[in-house]
């Protein structure tokens, strides 16, 4: 291994080049090369990575990872608040960052502490991603604790105010409330679903109209059955507003909180449910929640425990 040396004239700058060359081979040796199995111009020490470097490496593979449209905007989100709020140090050896860099970039943002708990998940996600594809050896968001949560009540109507409600609601607007109240849909997703969509005991929720953008089937009570298991077309088919404009004059009449929206129909329903006794998992399936956590959060959120099968129980009218 002579790297052209012989083509230096000089004397002392020959032997400071040897010098060079000698403590290269030295480290070369040491990361496991060997002259008897592979050629020294072909030997390349691991790839130093900057910060930059790395996080647009993990946001060039997103697209090949099959995730969910909705975990590809998360992750590129927060991929733009690393960038924003790491811009200096961005040019740096990726191995060199650590825990003080990320909460502060985390810190450097208005966000509630659910947000901000959620954001470190996905900070911790992308940096065991370069981990696993040898990029760096340590995750500098590993030791970072998610901050408390303070619960936010959801508004639910105690029975009192459930029956007022159906009774004061006028008929097109009460089968709206009761259809949402019996599946578990949301507002948007009920005026748009159709007769078709109704199978005996099962509803398909398209992933058109699904908050998840996922196909959902979910099971209906007798009542929807009986009601809406025959026609054609759209069961309610109304415009975004026409329903929440009729529901906001019954919160007039009988001079509702304004934190009460056509939401605490579905909120209404889990606390009945509860009463019955139904398990987390039927809601889950009820109300398609990705998952067990997002329904426990939900649920104590009304601060509630529930325990037993739900599709028939809990109903009120």
């Amino acid at each position: 291994m002579y790297e052209n040396i012989n083509r230096i004239k000089d004397k002392d700058e020959k032997e400071e080049f040897g010098k060079i060359l000698v403590d290269a081979i030295n480290r070369k040796l040491k990361l496991g090369y060997s002259p008897f199995e592979v050629e020294y111009e072909d030997f390349q020490e691991p790839k130093t990575w900057t910060l930059g470097q790395g996080l647009n490496y993990f946001k060039q593979k997103l697209t090949e990872r099959g995730l969910r449209k909705r975990s590809i905007q998360s992750y590129q989100s927060v991929l733009r608040m690393l960038n924003k709020n790491l811009a200096t140090v961005l040019h740096k050896d990726i191995s060199t960052i650590n825990k003080t860099h990320i909460q502060a970039a985390l810190s450097g943002n208005e966000w509630g502490n659910t947000t901000y708990n959620n954001n470190i998940t996905f900070v911790k996600a992308i940096f065991n991603y370069l981990i696993d594809h040898e990029v760096l050896k340590e995750n500098p968001a590993a030791r970072i604790k998610p901050l408390p949560e303070t619960i936010t009540k959801h508004k639910y109507f105690d029975g009192p105010t459930w029956d007022r409600i159906k009774r004061t609601a006028p008929p097109d607007l009460l089968d709206f409330i009761l259809f949402m109240y019996h599946t578990g849909t949301r507002p948007n997703e009920a005026r748009q679903i159709k007769y078709e969509h109704i199978k005996g005991d099962q509803m398909l929720i398209p992933a058109v109209i699904s908050k998840n953008r996922k196909d959902g089937h979910i099971p209906i009570s007798k009542y929807i059955q009986d009601k809406y298991g025959k026609g054609k077309g759209f069961i309610f088919g109304t415009s975004v507003n026409y329903f929440n404009q009729k529901f906001q004059e019954v919160k007039k009449e009988l001079k509702l909180d304004k934190d009460y929206t056509l939401y605490s129909i579905k909120a209404t329903r889990a606390v009945h449910l509860a009463q019955d006794g139904a398990s987390p998992y039927a809601i889950q399936q009820l109300f398609r929640h990705h998952s067990l956590d997002v329904t426990q959060r939900y649920l104590r959120g009304l601060g509630l425990t529930i325990n037993r099968e739900a599709v028939e129980k809990g109903i009120r009218f």
